[in-house]
């Protein structure tokens, strides 16, 4: 049975998920692998953002789609609202575009594969999620990978700083980017 406690406290998780990724999806990770850097891939948000998908399956799996798609889009209006103070609107327009797309989708498969092995609904519906998810956010008109190929400046502190986003970046003296 829901209560509104239990509403409130699967939107409250899938607040902190979003938020926490928006803010963490700025900060590239640092090191490279064979000769590649890192940070030009994956930022910290690719390690907590996962999250958000658990919590939407957990909530289909116990009180169906009907709730589960009310807590994304009250976890949404939340997070965006939120996002706005932890991140660029560059990235919370993004976010909240992909957030909704990708986690109905993850919700409409999870409920066609319930039935299934247990594990098989969670499994198709997050991977398949995630992949629109990270498909729109990544090709979205300013999205924050544009860091990467975006002008750099120099302030006056010498910190470079992505124009797209004003954040540091630690990349900024790598192959294709123009620092002035």
């Amino acid at each position: 049975m829901l209560t509104n406690r239990t509403f409130f406290v699967y939107v409250a998780m899938m607040t902190l998920v979003v938020v926490a990724s928006n803010f963490l999806v700025q900060y590239p990770l640092p090191g490279s692998i064979a000769g590649m850097q890192l940070g030009d891939l994956l930022t910290w948000g690719a390690f907590s953002y996962p999250v958000a998908f658990l919590v939407t399956d957990l909530t289909n799996r116990q009180f169906g789609p009907q709730v589960a798609r009310k807590v994304v889009v009250a976890g949404f209006a939340v997070a965006i609202v939120l996002s706005f103070l932890v991140a660029t609107p560059r990235i919370a327009i993004a976010s909240g575009s992909a957030f909704l797309l990708g986690q109905f989708l993850d919700i409409s498969l999870f409920n066609k594969l319930r039935a299934q092995s247990w594990w098989r609904a969670p499994l198709v519906g997050s991977l398949v999620g995630s992949l629109l998810d990270t498909t729109i956010f990544f090709l979205s008109p300013s999205p924050p990978s544009s860091c990467s190929s975006a002008r750099m400046t120099v302030l006056r502190s010498k910190t470079r700083r992505c124009s797209a986003c004003s954040r540091p970046r630690r990349h900024a003296g790598s192959p294709g980017h123009s620092v002035t």
